[in-house]
């Protein structure tokens, strides 16, 4: 018993000086001047960070950006040049970045401190972001607090009605299915990024882990997601294991921003977002937690103008599983692109290097600000 503690508590130390010392050494680029801390009906504080326009443009609509699973708001923004929150803003876009519960400087629950040991100064001079009164969370939580705070938020401080929204996998997932349940119209954009309607069936191999493994992915969650990839984060660009490939293409990142990625972006999750997972992966189509909504179903509702982009070598949200997206949405100007070598591109693009590879400040951004400009 006493050996089984002792090795305990020196995988604990190890993780955590390891983690410190990495956060040193990759330090993330300064953030914007501007964060503001809003609150959810059900009392969860959500960080959203504002780059204003330059120059300010009257008749262009305030932006939204909503991270992916198991990230935060720094999917947007990880270096100067991986920044497509920047390049918005400084082609006149007011762009609003959030971190969803749990990511980020929003509330977490109060037992992650035990877990983030690379950070025990959080639980004395950043008290607030944690609470442990909260716990867990999922999806639905998402869709029916976050979504409609950071709404009406931006809408209060921009004093427009009307706003495009930009998610990330997740980050598009909960809005279609926020405006599905009828909510809101005040989204007259919504661009789409590796955002999945389906899961083809039968799922990929690395998918299909999600269901098949529950133990592995409730162990996931007990050694602490972020502090793992903190951990590994100088050894990823070596690392080259199949799990990496559901993340992004390794040919398409450079050392440097893989690195980042993992020691800045990725965050915990929680086994409500994991069993709503799960359930997607076997009813093929993405339902509330209780089963009783498909929100896949409710898709044809989604009217606002529809940008949906997909990676040719997307391993976790496959073209197949976004196109379906694009089909059923009955938006009066809808488009779908696929970014890959067939299409003229540099490389096929996997999940997260649409936002963050080598090529996607010259390739991708373009598109969509392009695009943008057009609506």
């Amino acid at each position: 018993m006493k050996q089984t503690i002792k090795l305990l508590f020196l995988v604990l130390f190890f993780l955590s000086t390891g983690c410190a010392a990495n956060r040193l050494i990759y330090p993330a680029h300064p953030t914007p001047q501007e964060v503001h801390f809003i609150e959810t009906q059900d009392e969860w504080s959500l960080a959203v960070y504002h780059y204003p326009a330059v120059p300010p443009a009257k008749d262009k609509p305030p932006v939204i950006l909503c991270h992916g699973l198991n990230q935060n708001y720094l999917t947007w923004d990880l270096t100067p040049q991986c920044s497509l929150a920047r390049t918005l803003a400084q082609n006149g876009y007011d762009v609003w970045s959030l971190s969803l519960r749990g990511a980020g400087k929003s509330t977490k629950p109060g037992w992650v401190q035990f877990l983030e040991l690379s950070q025990p100064q959080l639980s004395v001079l950043q008290a607030p972001q944690y609470d442990y009164r909260k716990f867990d969370w999922n999806f639905d939580d998402i869709i029916n607090e976050d979504v409609p705070a950071v709404i009406q938020f931006v809408q209060e401080k921009t004093k427009k009605k009307e706003l495009t929204w930009i998610g990330h996998s997740l980050g598009g997932m909960v809005l279609y299915a926020y405006l599905g349940k009828g909510n809101t119209p005040a989204i007259k954009n919504a661009i789409f990024i590796s955002t999945p309607a389906k899961v083809p069936h039968p799922p990929s191999a690395l998918v299909s882990l999600i269901e098949t493994q529950p133990k592995l992915m409730h162990l996931n969650m007990l050694l602490n997601t972020k502090n793992v990839s903190v951990f590994t984060a100088p050894f990823s660009p070596q690392w080259n294991h199949p799990l990496q490939h559901l993340w992004y293409n390794p040919e398409n990142m450079t050392n440097e921003i893989q690195t980042r990625f993992h020691a800045q972006v990725v965050e915990n999750t929680t086994p409500g977002v994991v069993a709503q997972l799960q359930l997607m992966v076997r009813q093929s189509e993405f339902y509330s937690a209780d089963g009783k909504l498909n929100y896949t179903s409710t898709i044809p509702k989604l009217k606002a103008h529809l940008l949906c982009v997909a990676g040719k070598a997307d391993n976790l949200a496959s073209p197949a599983a976004v196109l379906p997206l694009y089909l059923a949405a009955q938006s009066p100007d809808k488009t779908y692109r696929l970014f890959g070598i067939a299409n003229g591109y540099q490389v096929d693009y996997g999940h997260n290097d649409l936002l963050l590879g080598k090529h996607a400040p010259n390739e991708v951004y373009p598109y969509i600000l392009n695009w943008l400009n057009q609506h």
